[in-house]
């Protein structure tokens, strides 16, 4: 397309236990350096998991706090504002069929909020509970209904955190 920074971002599934940083150190790995650059982001799964033991189990916010500062503040990540951030993908399960929806809304508010692309999967906006089910009628796991709907609850709550998110540049490219 002619673009000079395209962002390509690679997966690489580690958890990392509270208070501990090896899976931070892997996934930046996979980033490179200055000298010997690598991929330029990377899907935060250490961050990913987290959130959820944060704002699904109700662990101590502590665990965010480091995790935070470990990616913004320890020098492991070349570009940490690079990294892509999420709250349940196709690998996990999705993050409301162990937490609550108001767990679900902090947890996407924070993620809309903290440095980093947010991206969202498809049916979160739907409140889906199982991981690969279909948004559209034809596909797995649909029951041959469509779901996509722009009226629910929890489209019109994304909605209103990416327009904080476009309104508010520090967002997206404050400190």
């Amino acid at each position: 397309t002619g673009r000079e920074d395209f962002i390509t971002f690679g997966e690489a599934f580690l958890n990392a236990p509270p208070f501990e940083n090896a899976a931070d150190k892997e996934v930046a790995s996979f980033m490179g350096t200055e000298e010997k650059p690598g991929l330029n982001s990377m899907i935060s799964f250490p961050l990913d998991f987290s959130i959820d033991r944060v704002f699904s189990q109700g662990k101590p916010t502590a665990y965010l706090g480091y995790r935070l500062n470990t990616i913004y503040n320890a020098g492991i990540y070349r570009n940490p504002e690079r990294l892509t951030t999420f709250i349940d993908n196709h690998d996990t399960r999705r993050f409301i069929s162990s937490g609550t929806l108001a767990g679900l809304k902090q947890a996407l508010f924070f993620q809309f909020t903290i440095p980093g692309i947010p991206v969202v999967y498809m049916g979160t906006e739907q409140g889906f509970q199982e991981s690969r089910a279909s948004m559209f009628a034809g596909g797995w796991g649909s029951e041959g209904k469509d779901h996509f709907d722009q009226h629910s609850e929890m489209y019109l709550y994304l909605q209103q955190l990416a327009q904080m998110r476009k309104r508010n540049r520090v967002l997206t490219r404050g400190d």
